[in-house]
């Protein structure tokens, strides 16, 4: 049974550090990033970015589900996922994890990072504003560190 693993949550709580080990030992899954998609996009403006990643994402997906690959992706969430791929995901076996740490620690990875994520008022706006599903399994990544 192929399987589609979904790893979200809300800034420098680790979601690029678990997804690159996941990576790196999975090898037989292929990687989706919403960030990444959402990154390059960005000088189309920052609601069209959103807009075309999360239809690209959904896209790949669908396409990779076709060819019933295991996928890992990233920054997406499941419900989006479940109703974006709902014509290809029979038979997937969905694993959904939303990764949590205390605002204070991600202030403090955010500015560990060669490239920092944005602002203060930022970090705490997503911290605030982004949840886990009913369907997500919370994972607090406050004491797990790979630096």
């Amino acid at each position: 049974m192929p399987k589609l693993i979904n790893i979200t949550g809300p800034i420098a709580v680790g979601k690029s550090t678990i997804c690159n080990l996941l990576r790196k030992e999975l090898k037989n899954y292929a990687f989706v990033d919403r960030a990444y998609l959402k990154e390059m996009l960005k000088s189309s403006g920052k609601a069209e970015a959103k807009n075309i990643a999360d239809k690209a994402t959904i896209f790949i997906i669908n396409e990779l589900m076709k060819e019933k690959k295991n996928i890992i992706v990233q920054e997406q969430s499941i419900e989006q996922l479940k109703a974006g791929l709902a014509k290809y995901s029979e038979g997937y076996k969905f694993y959904s994890f939303f990764l949590k740490c205390n605002l204070g620690k991600a202030i403090e990875r955010d500015n560990e990072r060669i490239k920092k994520t944005g602002s203060l008022e930022h970090i705490k706006e997503i911290h605030l504003r982004v949840k886990p599903s009913k369907q997500d399994r919370v994972i607090d990544t406050d004491k797990y560190s790979v630096r």
